[in-house]
């Protein structure tokens, strides 16, 4: 396996192999992505690996033209990135520097690939998210109208601008709904998926929008834990000496977190297995945070094992018998 890095910046596309003597400097294009991979075939004769560290969507096409033409690709974590630089004690930084960098931590961890995308679930991803940031918007816009009018000197227009504003941002909101619904219901697969979560207690419509959009197919991933760890909400143990302790992993999506944190407060009083586990930490001297933490955990994998098993929520599978 040969593996190239790509640092990817909105005009312009930079490739390097590990060693740095094999580098080429395209546009950001699909025309400049197929140059690209021809380049890349052309010079390098074994099987290839793209490394490629994402930046906003500007790597998507790149996706779906390596997708297209069946070539293996690793879209790597940021963060991972950093560490194996610091690791190096790399101190330049620049785009041929960094594709070079991607390009010898591939070749020295041998990464596995990525799962190519799903074009259904992008175009979900990206409707639901301009749905958050309309959403967004609105709370800023109703915070602007409570300032305003806290003002003896506010001109009436600038409220009538702000009420009309939201009022337009709504109806926006209205329509990505249902333009999310129509895209779920005609996926089957996602349509299934999407039922069987909201018989899990907790879990509703937003909730359900959330996992197919943000987490990847559970089907791609061999166990719940890998879910989990996905979500950043796992255990990070510490210990040094004789402290020891452990606390919430946030090296997974923010947005699941989030919107995950809301359900598992709700989950507590309406799902008989997460009541169930806050009742066990309860008994242990556990409270707040950490139970919240331990209820989005357990949640998170009780939706795992509903999608991997395609059925609908037993809470007789999920309770453990408590001793009388």
């Amino acid at each position: 396996m040969h593996y190239l890095g790509i640092d990817v910046s909105k005009a312009t596309l930079d490739v390097s192999d590990a060693s740095g003597d094999s580098r080429l400097s395209s546009a950001n294009s699909r025309a400049g992505v197929r140059k690209l991979i021809k380049w890349a075939q052309d010079k390098h004769e074994d099987k290839l690996q793209f490394v490629i560290e994402p930046t906003s969507t500007y790597h998507h096409v790149l996706l779906d033209e390596l997708s297209n033409s069946d070539i293996a690709f690793t879209v790597i974590n940021p963060a991972r990135t950093k560490a194996y630089s610091n690791s190096l004690g790399k101190r330049a930084k620049t785009d041929r520097v960094d594709a070079q960098l991607l390009a010898s931590l591939g070749q020295t961890q041998q990464i596995a690939p990525s799962h190519q995308p799903e074009r259904s679930q992008e175009q979900i991803k990206s409707l639901r998210r301009h749905r958050e940031s309309i959403e967004q918007q609105i709370r800023s816009l109703r915070n602007q109208i409570g300032s305003v009018t806290c003002s003896p000197w506010a001109d009436p227009e600038v409220l009538r601008s702000l009420r009309s504003t939201i009022r337009h941002l709504e109806k926006q909101t209205v329509s990505a709904d249902r333009r999310l619904e129509q895209l779920i219901d005609e996926d089957e697969t996602y349509s299934t998926t999407s039922s069987l979560l909201q018989t899990i207690p907790g879990i509703g419509p937003k909730t359900a929008q959330l996992l197919i959009s943000e987490m990847p197919p559970a089907w791609q991933c061999s166990t719940s834990r890998a879910w989990v760890a996905f979500a950043g909400v796992c255990p990070q143990p510490f210990q040094s000496g004789t402290s020891s302790y452990s606390r919430l992993s946030r090296m997974g999506s923010r947005r699941v977190r989030s919107g995950m944190y809301i359900a598992a407060v709700v989950s507590i009083k309406s799902n008989p297995a997460i009541a169930e586990l806050v009742a066990r930490l309860k008994e242990r001297g556990k409270s707040g945070k950490l139970v919240v933490m331990a209820a989005m955990n357990k949640l998170i994998r009780i939706c795992y094992g509903v999608i991997k098993s395609r059925r609908p929520f037993d809470p007789t599978l999920n309770v453990a018998p408590r001793n009388t």
